[in-house]
C-alpha cells in the first residue's frame, strides 16, 4: 500500500514519511480503532485529572464548610474511580487484542 501512495517528481521517488507509511501498512480497521481508542483514553484521562484537580481546589476553597468538603471528597473519589475504570478498560482491550492477535492500541515500549 505504501507504493500506491508514493510518487515520482523529476525522476526522484518521493515516498511517505515514516510515521505515515507505518500507519498505512496493515489493517485499516485496526489503525482506525487504534486512533480512536488512543484518543478516547487521552481525553478520558485528562477529564478525570481535571475533575480531580478541580475538586482538590474545591476542598481548599471550602473553608471548613462540611457540605463543600464532602462534595469535594466525593468528586475526588469519583475521579480516582474513573481513573481505575480507565486502567481496567486499557488492560481489557490489551487482553482482547492479544487473543485476537490485533494490537488495538499500538503502544510499543522500548
Amino acid at each position: 500500500m505504501t507504493n500506491l501512495l508514493a510518487f515520482t517528481v523529476d525522476s526522484t521517488s518521493v515516498s511517505l514519511p515514516a510515521p505515515v507509511a507505518a500507519f498505512t501498512n496493515g489493517n485499516i480497521l485496526q489503525n482506525t480503532l487504534n486512533v480512536w481508542f488512543n484518543l478516547l483514553f487521552v481525553i478520558a484521562i485528562l477529564m478525570a485529572l481535571f475533575y480531580m484537580i478541580w475538586n482538590a481546589f474545591g476542598l481548599i476553597r471550602s473553608q471548613g464548610d462540611k457540605k463543600a468538603i464532602e462534595e469535594s471528597r466525593t468528586g475526588i473519589t469519583n475521579s480516582i474511580t474513573g481513573l481505575i475504570i480507565i486502567l481496567v478498560t486499557f488492560i481489557f482491550i490489551n487482553i482482547v487484542g492479544y487473543f485476537f492477535h490485533a494490537n488495538l492500541l499500538m503502544i510499543h515500549f522500548q
